[in-house]
C-alpha cells in the first residue's frame, strides 16, 4: 500500500467523495420527480453493451431513495463518512478503496446479473469502513435515538446477510464483490485482532491459573492436626524446638 501511494499518489483526487455526495444531493430532487433521471444513471449491462457506457460511472451518483423528511440526515451521514475516512486514511487510500469498490460493483453488474445495479452496496462498504475505524462514534438514528456506529454497521451487515440468503445470485455477487475493498483493507487488521485476542485470552488464563495455584499453596501447616492458614486465617503458627510447625492449639510446651 505504501509503495502504491508513493508511485501513484499524485493521481489521487482530494475530496473525491465530497464531490460524489454533492452530486448525489443535487440529483435527489430531479430523480424523485422524474424517474427517467434515475433510469439514465443506473448501471445496466444490456444498455452498456448498446453503447451507453456512461453508466459505468454514473451509477455512483444515484441518490438514495429516502423521504424528504430524512434527506438532509441521509446526505449529512454520507458527508460525515466521506470526511471521516479521508481524515483517517488520506486522499490516496480513500480513492483506492472507492475505486476497488466501484470496479467490484461494475464486475458484478456486467457479469453476474441481467438487472439494474445501483450503488447501495458500494456505499455500504464505506459505512462498514467508517464503523470499523470509528466504532464508538455516535449518531442520532431517526434524529432521536443515539446509536454507535459499530451497531449501525452490525445491523447493516445482518440485513445484507439476509439479502444474500433470499436474494438472487446477482445480488449475492454484488454484495460479495463490492465488499472486496473492505476485506482487502481490513483483513490483515482483523487477523491481527483475532491473533491478539487469542494471545490475550491465553495470557489471562495463565495469570488466573497462577493466581489459583498461589491461593491453593499453603505457607503454614500444623504437623499435628494438619490445619493451614486457609482453614482459619486468624490461626497463629509457631515453630517448635524440634523445628516442626505447630498451630497455637497444639504448640508443645517448651
Amino acid at each position: 500500500m505504501d509503495y502504491l501511494e508513493r508511485r501513484f499518489g499524485h493521481w489521487a483526487i482530494p475530496h473525491l467523495l465530497r464531490g460524489v455526495v454533492i452530486l448525489n444531493f443535487m440529483l435527489w430532487l430531479p430523480a424523485e420527480r422524474y424517474p427517467m433521471v434515475r433510469d439514465f444513471l443506473v448501471l445496466d449491462r444490456g444498455r452498456v453493451f448498446e453503447g451507453e457506457i456512461w453508466r459505468l460511472i454514473t451509477f455512483i451518483f444515484l441518490p438514495p431513495q429516502v423521504s424528504w423528511i430524512f434527506v438532509i440526515f441521509a446526505f449529512f451521514f454520507m458527508w460525515m463518512i466521506a470526511e471521516g475516512l479521508e481524515a483517517a486514511w488520506g486522499v490516496f487510500r480513500l480513492n483506492l478503496f472507492y475505486l476497488i469498490g466501484m470496479l467490484g460493483t461494475i464486475l458484478a453488474g456486467m457479469v453476474f446479473t441481467d438487472g439494474e445495479v445501483g450503488n447501495i452496496f458500494l456505499n455500504a462498504s464505506l459505512l462498514f469502513a467508517f464503523a470499523t475505524i470509528y466504532p464508538d462514534y455516535e449518531i442520532l438514528f431517526m434524529l432521536i435515538i443515539p446509536l454507535r456506529m459499530k451497531w449501525v454497521g452490525l445491523l447493516t451487515a445482518i440485513s445484507f446477510v439476509f439479502t444474500a440468503l433470499v436474494g438472487t445470485w446477482g445480488q449475492r455477487a454484488a454484495i460479495a464483490i463490492a465488499f472486496g475493498n473492505y476485506l482487502l483493507f481490513f483483513y490483515p487488521a482483523l487477523i491481527d485482532q483475532v491473533r491478539l485476542a487469542r494471545q490475550t485470552n491465553r495470557a489471562r488464563a495463565r495469570f488466573h491459573g497462577q493466581i489459583r495455584k498461589a491461593e491453593s499453596e499453603t505457607f503454614h501447616e500444623c504437623v499435628v492436626c494438619g490445619r493451614t492458614e486457609h482453614d482459619d486465617p486468624g490461626l497463629d503458627f509457631r515453630i517448635g524446638a524440634d523445628g516442626e510447625e505447630y498451630c497455637e492449639t497444639h504448640l508443645p510446651d517448651l
